[in-house]
């Protein structure tokens, strides 16, 4: 009975919103095209340049990019170098994260408590650099922290699950809190998962969390209660369309160049200061190309003009201060 009246309350929502954003219109392609866009959660690859990307950024008028670390190069420089060496070229332009090298390799096995320990030394020496970019401004958000990536990692190294109400966990909200970080967190929608991240937003409602791609393996109705009832949650939406997601899990697609799936866009409407974009990793500028396409055509094209705008760049800009 409780899950048919969800299903209810569901088709309600749907339906309300559906009748907005026809009375409103959608954006359209044409405006779609120009509209100047917040990439929040991208990886800098090891095949690109800061040159090349900034080349890149302007002809596809990507006016921010970054939030989630750049990837390593190696044997030449780590991923931190990397980051300086964007930064340095992009100045405001390059949203500068801190974390991914330190969290999302540093845990090694089950066994390990770097997550789960209370003030193990590594912990503390990893959360002492983290505080230290934050507190001299390099850096201003959190890194993609992997707390539930089971099948949904880039690199098996990556592939664990860990609680999302660790003592780590705990401890990065409150460096959220303390400098207004965005802390963002990749953890598909198990469901002991989502019980843990419940019990973590509870602990720490000062500090901003963004679901990295929306939860991952996630539908819309599973994302709606976290935004129902926590002012400090938002949403990504990277790595959920095509061509990324082609051919691997299909299930997870929100948006393809040509369509929008109707209750993500009912949710993204409903909620529409809590969505933002991101490329993510790619794996060529090509990719790069169409991964942007499906962001404009298949989903801001697809949205009110209000709505638009804020998940193109106005929800960024406020949530990252972005200059």
């Amino acid at each position: 009975m409780r899950g048919s009246l969800r299903g209810l309350l569901a088709a309600a929502a749907l339906c309300a919103v559906s009748a907005a954003i026809a009375a409103d219109g959608e954006l359209g392609p044409e405006r779609a095209a120009s509209l100047p866009i917040a990439d929040i959660h991208f990886h800098a690859m090891a095949f690109m340049s800061p040159p090349d990307l900034v080349a890149r950024m302007d002809a596809r008028n990507i006016r921010w990019a970054g939030g989630a670390g750049a990837a390593s190069a190696p044997p030449r420089l780590t991923g931190p170098q990397r980051d300086e060496e964007f930064q340095a070229l992009l100045k405001d332009r390059y949203i500068r994260a801190t974390g991914l090298s330190e969290i999302a390799f540093g845990y090694r096995d089950e066994h390990d408590p770097f997550f789960t320990g209370t003030d193990t030394p590594r912990q503390k020496s990893v959360l002492e650099t983290l505080e230290g970019h934050l507190k001299e401004g390099t850096a201003t958000s959190i890194a993609e922290v992997h707390v539930n990536s089971r099948t949904s990692a880039p690199l098996a190294v990556l592939n664990r699950k860990v609680p999302a109400d660790s003592a780590l966990m705990k401890k990065l909200m409150d460096l959220s809190a303390r400098y207004q970080a965005p802390l963002s967190v990749h953890m598909q929608f198990d469901a002991d998962s989502v019980q843990q991240l419940h019990g973590l937003l509870q602990a720490k409602p000062e500090g901003i969390l963004v679901l990295a791609h929306c939860g991952k393996d996630t539908v819309a109705e599973q994302v709606r209660p976290f935004l129902q009832k926590y002012a400090n949650v938002f949403c990504d939406l990277s790595f959920r369309s095509a061509p990324q997601e082609n051919g691997r899990f299909p299930e997870r697609i929100i948006f393809t160049r040509t369509s929008l799936d109707p209750a993500w866009r009912a949710l993204i409407e409903e909620f529409p200061d809590r969505f933002m974009v991101g490329v993510d990793d790619v794996h060529s500028w090509g990719e790069y190309d169409r991964v942007v396409d499906s962001i404009r055509f298949g989903l801001l094209a697809r949205l009110s003009p209000a709505t638009a705008e804020k998940v193109a760049s106005q929800n960024g800009v406020r949530l990252f201060r972005l200059k």
